[in-house]
């Protein structure tokens, strides 16, 4: 609706509307953790592979772009999982509590599930899923003289805190 000049979200390759209307600088990368129940399986296992994905349901969240990278992934491993979409990051990770399914998910979005015990973090061996995110500023828009300022800081920062050696996983 135009009403956003410029905004810090995820950037998706696949996003002409994003490529066609906006410039984007990205700031950091951020690695999907795969989300399991605390009492499934994978959960005491110290290292898992992709085949051990085989046939597990995996829930997707609403956005198009995040579900392609994630089916994607999973097809270029030929790793044939079921799916299940559900509408945000809270109701995946109550999904997961409950035993739904296992997600790809933010490790910031299930920290607190994570020191509660309610759900684990497992890595799969020579498998990796992320997502870019970054500032967007509409094409062919004039900025305020506060907005550019606040778009030079976020990126000042973002280039300093990655410049001295901390990623996005462990903020």
């Amino acid at each position: 609706e135009e009403e956003t000049n410029f905004a810090i979200m995820p950037i998706y390759p696949g996003d002409t509307f994003l490529k066609d209307g906006f410039e984007s600088t990205i700031l950091f990368e951020e690695e999907l953790a795969l989300v399991v129940p605390a009492n499934h399986r994978f959960s005491s296992r110290k290292v898992l592979f992709c085949r051990d994905l085989q046939n597990e349901i995996v829930l997707l969240p609403k956005s198009y772009y995040l579900q392609q990278e994630i089916i994607e992934q999973l097809r270029e491993h030929n790793i044939k999982v079921n799916y299940l979409q559900m509408s945000n990051f809270e109701l995946m990770v109550n999904g997961i509590k409950s035993g739904l399914g296992i997600a790809f998910l933010p490790y910031s979005v299930v920290e607190t599930a994570v020191e509660r015990g309610e759900v684990a973090v497992r890595q799969i061996s020579a498998f990796r899923i992320s997502r870019k995110n970054g500032l967007v500023i509409r094409k062919n828009v004039q900025l305020s003289n506060e907005e550019k300022a606040f778009t030079e800081v976020v990126k000042e920062q973002f280039t300093s805190y990655i410049m001295n050696g901390v990623h996005a996983a462990n903020r």
